[in-house]
């Protein structure tokens, strides 16, 4: 019976001019949508390539140790999901550099008081899915009963041997698989485009997370629907649900989100920036002064020439021995100074940073109430562009600059060979002695000099460290599970109210 009613329900749910134009619209605007996101993500690739090959190439090119902190950058790889979420890997930057001088550290854009709570309107699949296909849910769930009502359908079908819970689960079960139609037709269509784009290669973690934000998709589609038919189990009127059921979908996607972010800025408060900045200086006056007078104990004698490939690429090309031996000195006493500079301005930053990120947790957290804000937590999460994402790629920066500050530490053993700052040989400084002592004329000089520096080889960075960033391979199992479980959750609920209310419902 239950089965019979159901495709009735479907057959007259899919004759609807509504349903026809609500899968159309969906299916029709992922095909206009898709080329664009494809192509900012491919644009974003291609970026994200060529950044890391410039710093293969500045690694390659760097003549002494000191160069490789001060060119050396790790970058993020843009997530091929993204195009159905770009969660808030727009608002955070995608880099970070690796200085013995500055520790990484999550950012994001000025120009709020809190730049992590900007929701900021992102053209993506799951914005389309909130809005066409919970839309057409509402639409299609507010006269689910009261509709049937007014049109004295509901009282005739109870007047036979049906049950109530029969005819509100065949609602519900043709509601269900009426709206699975223009999702699943949505993601085969993104799905099937992004597979045959250049430059895209599906691994076997994309498909697993494919496959669960299509499940997340369809909880959140269910939700809303059951939200809709509660609606029209307490109301007698399909005019009187429709609006209220408008108003729900308008609670849920606009207000719910917007008032979460304002609720958590009044309960959360956070400092101003200028006391930051305050303390960073006096950090910087205290730390400049502590390593001007650790190199000041170290005089510096004899001579050298200097050489700048570009801004960050300088050397010593030659030296003599006296230079040497005061630089490496200065070396030793001043970067472990530097170094330690760069954990407390951390430790300062990241103090304030975690009083902008409760607050942005606590507004996550308060917007919970609503579906619509749930599945978008969740889209991020599986998408690999969640803040979660952001902060594991900057941890993972933060250990990679420890394992390269170890790395140049070993080759330099603690900053006191040459190698840290100068390419210069023992042939190099006869040489240079020689001109020096007046034996090599100067035109000499410059033609050797020019021979040296295009023959000059780069530092051997042999068993330096990769950086492998691991922050969207795999999603943040606990965020995904909890809001997987938070949808099933509002589906339950609404289901349970609704048949509590459809039990008590008056049919006349």
């Amino acid at each position: 019976m239950i089965w019979k009613m159901t495709r009735k329900e479907l057959l007259l749910q899919l004759m609807t001019f509504r349903v026809g134009a609500g899968i159309v619209a969906c299916v029709a605007l992922t095909v206009l949508l898709m080329p664009g996101l494809i192509d900012d993500y491919r644009q974003r690739l291609r970026e994200y390539d060529a950044n890391v090959a410039a710093n293969d190439a500045e690694l390659k090119a760097a003549k002494v140790y000191n160069n490789v902190t001060m060119t050396h950058r790790v970058y993020r790889p843009p997530s091929v999901l993204s195009v159905f979420s770009r969660g808030v890997e727009s608002q955070v930057s995608d880099s970070a550099a690796i200085r013995d001088n500055s520790v990484p550290e999550i950012s994001a854009g000025s120009g709020a008081a809190n730049p992590y709570l900007a929701i900021l309107s992102k053209l993506d699949l799951t914005l389309l899915y909130q809005i066409v296909l919970s839309l057409l849910a509402v639409l299609m769930a507010c006269d689910a009963v009261s509709g049937e009502r007014a049109k004295g359908t509901l009282m005739l079908t109870l007047s036979g041997a049906v049950a109530r819970h029969q005819v509100l689960l065949s609602k519900l079960l043709a509601g269900g698989m009426t709206l699975a139609i223009p999702l699943t037709l949505a993601f085969l269509a993104a799905t099937t485009m992004l597979s045959l784009s250049p430059l895209v290669d599906f691994t076997v973690s994309d498909g697993v997370r494919l496959g669960l934000m299509y499940a997340g998709s369809t909880l959140f589609i269910l939700a809303v629907y059951s939200g809709g038919v509660l609606l029209s189990c307490l109301t007698r009127q399909p005019v009187t649900s429709l609006m209220l059921g408008l108003f729900f979908w308008i609670a849920l996607a606009l207000i719910v989100p917007h008032m979460a972010g304002y609720m958590a800025v009044q309960l959360c408060p956070i400092e101003p920036a200028a006391p930051l900045a305050a303390q960073r200086s006096e950090l910087e006056r205290v730390y400049f002064f502590k390593a001007g007078d650790a190199g000041d104990q170290i005089p510096l004698e004899g001579n050298h020439i200097g050489h700048e490939e570009t801004m960050l690429r300088r050397y010593d090309l030659v030296c003599d021995p006296k230079w040497i031996e005061g630089v490496v000195k200065r070396n030793a006493a001043r970067v472990p100074i530097w170094v330690e500079y760069a954990d407390k301005v951390w430790t300062l930053e990241h103090q304030y940073v975690e009083t902008l990120l409760r607050q942005e947790r606590l507004a996550v957290n308060l917007s919970r109430v609503s579906p619509v804000c749930v599945y978008e937590t969740v889209m991020a999460a599986l998408a690999g562009t969640d803040a979660d994402s952001c902060r594991a790629f900057v941890e993972r920066a933060r250990i990679h600059r420890r394992e390269v500050l170890e790395y140049i530490r070993g080759r330099t053993e603690d900053y006191t060979l040459p190698s840290f700052f100068t390419p210069c040989t023992q042939a190099d400084m006869a040489v240079y002695q020689q001109y020096v002592d007046g034996k090599m004329p100067e035109e000499e000089f410059q033609r050797w000099k020019e021979r040296r520096i295009a023959n000059l080889e780069p530092v051997d960075l042999q068993g330096f460290p990769d950086f492998v960033d691991r922050s969207g391979v795999l999603p943040d199992a606990r965020g995904v599970t909890m809001g997987m479980a938070e949808l099933l959750f509002f589906n339950v609920l609404f289901l349970a109210l609704s048949f509590a209310a459809f039990m008590r419902y008056d049919v006349r």
